[in-house]
């Protein structure tokens, strides 16, 4: 190889980042795999459906959870994993952070675009504004500190 030769130093950067974001995200899905399941007690009248698989975006990209379902929702019903592991509209609490974040300062579209080529993730618009929108009420009840 010349000396002089430009090394294609992004091209390798990138595919490395790809590779280790696709280890973190089979490592984390492994471990949500083994991860107890809480199981509530029955409410009158409610069933349980056994694990439905669903996939939420992490920081390291998307992973597939299985999780049973409780119905009619009430107070332990619906995904009682989804609240132990702090679910965000469809996302880990971490990749809620980003969301936020880049939607705070850039509109949807332009949020989108900054975290497939910042973080490698690929998130519709749609999916930002969602949790920005679950985000939005407890931020808005904050006093100013000014």
């Amino acid at each position: 190889m010349d000396r002089g030769e430009p090394i294609a130093s992004e091209w390798i950067e990138q595919t490395l980042r790809a590779a280790l974001l696709e280890d973190g995200r089979r490592l984390l899905e492994g471990w949500l795999a083994q991860m107890p399941v809480p199981t509530p007690a029955l409410q009158p009248g409610q069933r349980r459906h056994v694990p439905r698989a669903c996939e939420v975006l992490s920081v390291f990209g998307p992973v597939t959870l299985r999780r049973d379902y409780y119905h009619p929702p009430g107070p332990e019903g619906g995904f009682p994993l989804d609240r132990v592991l702090g679910l965000i509209g469809g996302g880990t609490p971490g990749a809620a952070r980003l969301l936020g974040r880049t939607a705070a300062q850039l509109p949807y579209g332009e949020s989108r675009e900054h975290l497939q080529e910042l973080a490698g993730l690929t998130v519709d618009a749609s999916q930002i504004q969602r949790v920005v929108q679950l985000l939005g009420p407890p931020a808005a009840a904050c006093p100013s500190s000014t």
